[in-house]
C-alpha cells in the first residue's frame, strides 16, 4: 500500500513538473502620465510599435451588431479626446451641409465617449438601448426598410487648429461606413467609405 501511494506521488510530481510553464515579465512605456502613446504589442515579439496617441481622430466600430442584446456593438463611432465633439442642432442639418455654421457652437454640450464600454463612443452619446427606440443610435437610426443605419445628425469637431464637420450618411447593412467630412467653410472635403 506504501509502495502504491508513494508511486502515486512520484507520477503525479512528474506530471506536474512537466506541464509547468514558463511565466514571462514584460512591460511596456506609454510615456509620461501612462497615456501619451499607442503601444502596439505581440505576444511573440514583445512591443513593436509606439506612436503618439494623438495621431488618430475617429474609430469607427468594426464589430458586427449583435442583435437584440447589443446592436449598439456595430454601430459604435468615438473619438479622441484631444478633440471635442458637439451635436449641431436639429436645424442645421445634413440637408443644409454648406450653410452650416458655428452659430451657437460653443454653448452646446461636448459629447464624450464611454467611459465603462467601448460599444458606445462620443456619437453615441445618450444612447439608452432599454429606452423606447433601441434603434436609434444618436448619429444616426435603423431604417426598417432598406436594413441601413441612416444618418439624422451633423456634428462638429474641435481641435487644435481644427474645426471639421462630419455628417455619418449611411452604416451599409453593418458593412460599409459612409460619411462627408469637410473644414466648416466647405473646403478640404471628402466623402469617404470605410468597410468593415
Amino acid at each position: 500500500m506504501k509502495k502504491t501511494i508513494l508511486s502515486a506521488l512520484i507520477i503525479s510530481a512528474i506530471s506536474f513538473g512537466a506541464k509547468a510553464q514558463y511565466i514571462a515579465s514584460d512591460s511596456v512605456n506609454l510615456g509620461p502620465g501612462g497615456y501619451l502613446n499607442d503601444v502596439f504589442y505581440s505576444f511573440k515579439n514583445g512591443s513593436i510599435k509606439t506612436q503618439p496617441n494623438s495621431d488618430w481622430h475617429l474609430a469607427f466600430s468594426v464589430q458586427a451588431s449583435q442583435f437584440p442584446t447589443n446592436p449598439e456593438t456595430g454601430a459604435s463611432i468615438r473619438v479622441n479626446t484631444k478633440l471635442v465633439l458637439k451635436k449641431l442642432p436639429s436645424s442645421q442639418s445634413a440637408s443644409n451641409w454648406r450653410n452650416i455654421d458655428t452659430a451657437g457652437l460653443y454653448a452646446l454640450p461636448e459629447l464624450l465617449n464611454s467611459d465603462t464600454t467601448w460599444d458606445l463612443g462620443a456619437f453615441n452619446a445618450g444612447y439608452d438601448k432599454s429606452g423606447a427606440n433601441i434603434f436609434d443610435f444618436k448619429w444616426g437610426a435603423y431604417n426598417q426598410s432598406t436594413h441601413n443605419l441612416e444618418g439624422t445628425n451633423v456634428f462638429v469637431m474641435i481641435g487644435s487648429g481644427i474645426y471639421k464637420k462630419i455628417f455619418i450618411s449611411q452604416l451599409d447593412q453593418d458593412t460599409a461606413w459612409r460619411f462627408i467630412i469637410s473644414n466648416l467653410d466647405n473646403t478640404d472635403s471628402s466623402s469617404v467609405v470605410i468597410r468593415k
